[in-house]
């Protein structure tokens, strides 16, 4: 249930962000979209890894656990508040003062509420959350309808709809979550292990977060907002792989705690699913490889045109999701090593952004997060294989990962042919129709065995 508000938000946000794009001007959609990025980011920052934390506390003791943590580092928190504050205020000038007001206001509620969700759901309440979430995306979206189409776009007046609509949801969800029914225990006198944890999930969060958006940060100042446009919609990552990432990650977890799985169950269950992935996101890709130019002039009326050479390259990190490469890490309880990966990663592309935009400008910035993000996967499955006692080659099939990706390749192409050359008017229906039934074919065919598989590793 929680996942389908999250696919429903994600999908939402799509149709806005589209939205905007036909609707406003390069210009004002370049500065629209800086200010998202960098309410994503500084709410990443600001959630401070507690959402995190709390779904690892023990049930029992969690109100007591919060109290005793809040109390070592609630000054840790307010000192970041402020250094966000006046990151946000003083440096990023290229926005009114009220717009970056408001940018902070919305920053704050988004991580707030990130928190709040997390104590309903501990709370077991999992339907008012999906209510909750739900609710906020159709009055987002309802929210960007309005004044995309009813009044005279205003920037401001936007964000502080929202800020309010956050405000709202912060408000509704405490007023519910205090219902709840987990016992007040205090806590443990000591509770430096989950202050550790906490303080790694803090840490890798802010990586993450950081290292998901290197890219926009680093043309943020660099790029002029029509140019800043283009970049985004070109690098902007399909929303499916993300999904599916983190799905697979969830059902491996429960599958390995359920089941008691050994090091080759774990291996063997870990496989499968990224064969099974693969079967989606190896067909998608090379959709988009053969389909972009015809995508973006359907999907933008042309506007955007000249980001389809960027999207050619940032595509290029759907092969690279057939897997979720910290979950072994994480069930090996080597937290330290999904962090050190989350630090190579943002060390990598920062390097690689600097050094390849200097030789190709934006390309090579989206370059530089593929590559980027390779070597992150080759950190975590190096170390995967010494948590799992075994070679790096082992953690994946590579060798059947290949053959899909040839297989995949060959006849998605050998299907673009055939369209282009007997039907060259269909436009991107056809191909559109070929990508659904090549991934559908692949996943009725894999799945039954797939499925039987997992039934294998874990008895």
């Amino acid at each position: 249930m929680l996942s389908l508000a999250r696919v429903i938000q994600v999908l939402l946000t799509l149709v806005v962000f589209w939205l905007c794009s036909l609707r406003l001007d390069k210009a004002l959609y370049g500065t629209y979209q800086k200010i998202f990025v960098v309410i994503g980011f500084c709410s990443s920052l600001l959630a401070l890894g507690l959402p995190l934390l709390i779904a690892s506390l023990p049930a029992a003791q969690l109100e007591g656990l919060i109290r005793l943590i809040w109390k070592r580092t609630g000054r840790v928190y307010l000192a970041l508040f402020l250094i966000i504050a006046v990151f946000i205020l003083a440096f990023m000038r290229i926005l009114p003062l009220p717009t970056r007001c408001l940018l902070l206001g919305l920053s704050l509620t988004s991580a707030l509420y990130s928190v709040a969700e997390m104590l309903t759901i501990k709370r077991g309440k999992n339907r008012l959350v999906f209510l909750i979430n739900l609710l906020y995306a159709c009055a987002f979206g309802g929210i960007h309808y309005f004044f995309l189409f009813r009044v005279a776009f205003s920037l401001n007046a936007l964000l502080g709809a929202l800020t309010l609509l956050g405000i709202l949801r912060i408000c509704f969800t405490g007023t519910w979550e205090k219902s709840g029914t987990i016992p007040r225990r205090e806590a443990p006198g000591d509770a430096t292990l989950y202050t550790r944890q906490w303080t790694y999930l803090s840490l890798n969060q802010g990586l993450e977060a950081f290292s998901g958006n290197i890219d926009n940060l680093f043309l943020l100042w660099l790029l002029s907002a029509p140019l800043f446009a283009v970049y985004f919609n070109g690098s902007y990552e399909i929303p499916v792989s993300g999904i599916l990432v983190s799905a697979a990650g969830t059902f491996i977890s429960v599958q390995i705690n359920q089941a008691g799985m050994g090091n080759a169950g774990i291996l063997s269950l870990f496989h499968r699913v990224c064969l099974l992935l693969s079967c989606l996101l190896f067909p998608l890709f090379f959709f988009l490889q053969a389909n972009a130019g015809l995508l973006f002039s359907w999907a933008f009326h042309g506007k955007y045109n000249d980001s389809v050479d960027i999207f050619l390259i940032s595509s290029w990190i759907l092969p690279l999701r057939v897997a979720n490469y910290t979950v072994l890490l994480q069930n090996k309880m080597r937290s330290q090593r999904v962090f050190q990966g989350s630090l190579l990663g943002v060390v990598a592309k920062i390097l690689l952004c600097t050094v390849l935009y200097n030789f190709f400008g934006v390309r090579g910035v989206a370059a530089a997060m593929v590559m980027g993000t390779g070597a992150q996967i080759v950190f975590y499955l190096y170390h995967s294989a010494k948590a799992l006692d075994t070679r790096i080659y082992s953690v994946m099939p590579f060798l059947k990962l290949l053959l899909f990706f040839i297989l995949f390749g060959i006849l998605s192409f050998a299907g673009q042919w055939c369209v282009s050359r007997f039907m060259p008017g269909s436009g991107i229906v056809l191909p559109s129709l070929l990508f659904v039934t090549l991934a559908c074919l692949s996943l009725l065919i894999y799945y039954p065995a797939a499925r039987k598989g997992v039934s294998g590793a874990g008895s």
